[in-house]
């Protein structure tokens, strides 16, 4: 299935309703998917956990140590290195911004494509099919209407056409047995806003430093836990409000 080939971290063509012009890093087209809708509480933040609350946090810490990528997966692949994974999720970040994908979305992707390229090899020409097919997966998983295939197959240019990307998509279902629920960084950056009761202007910037953290490898071995907090901390200084804070504790 994942032959040899290159162009692996091609950009597609945007639908027409793209927005803004992208940054870069790595050489990939890199833009910011932050709305405000973004990082809003959502409307169950709204009924009262208090009572489960320790228990639901302490079940998504047992899940983000479990379900964490290995650092050092790169070393056995042949044919890719950091820059094409950080131009694979340069071209996921503008699917994610084409299609005003919620952000938890984003980095549940990038995660099932770290935890895939740690246990599976992958060429250079089937990189843009494992990132098309992590990002239908993390679609289902996470947002209300799914992608059509025929869609993910016009923005890879039918490069591989909608056969190979279901077969790509039970690959990946396999390969991570199944276990889709990451908690990714944005539910504990949303909890953290939630308690400290933080504008959108710190919530906003937080967001905007945890998808820049995604280009870069150094990140890949730190708990989503630990890096929200690390980058609500720094929105805040940043943006004059409190450096120290209660309710954000982050681990050694």
């Amino acid at each position: 299935m994942w032959s040899h080939g290159d162009g692996g971290g091609r950009c597609f063509a945007k639908p027409t309703h793209t927005s803004s012009s992208p940054g870069e890093k790595h050489g990939s087209n890199v833009t910011s998917t932050i709305r405000a809708c973004d990082i809003a509480p959502s409307t169950l933040s709204h009924i009262d956990f208090t009572e489960y609350e320790q228990d639901i946090l302490r079940y998504q810490k047992q899940l983000e140590v479990k379900l964490m990528p290995h650092a050092q997966y790169m070393k056995h692949q042949r044919e890719l290195d950091w820059t094409t994974r950080a131009m694979l999720v340069g071209w996921i970040v503008k699917v994610h911004q084409c299609f005003e994908l919620r952000p938890e979305t984003l980095f549940l992707a990038v995660n099932y494509i770290d935890r895939f390229l740690t246990c599976r090899a992958v060429s250079r020409d089937r990189l843009q099919l494992l990132g098309a097919a992590a990002v239908i997966i993390a679609v289902k998983y996470e947002e209300g209407e799914p992608i059509p295939l025929s869609t993910i197959d016009t923005i890879t240019f039918k490069r591989y056409g909608i056969d190979m990307i279901k077969r790509a998509e039970r690959m990946i279902l396999s390969s991570l047995r199944f276990e889709l629920g990451w908690p990714g960084p944005m539910a504990f950056l949303r909890r953290t806003l939630l308690k400290e009761g933080d504008d959108d202007q710190v919530g906003a910037l937080a967001q905007y430093f945890l998808e820049v953290s995604l280009l870069d490898e150094r990140f890949i071995s730190d708990l989503p836990s630990r890096t929200a907090a690390v980058t609500h901390l720094l929105a805040r200084t940043i943006l004059a409000n409190e450096a120290l804070f209660s309710t954000v504790e982050i681990e050694k």
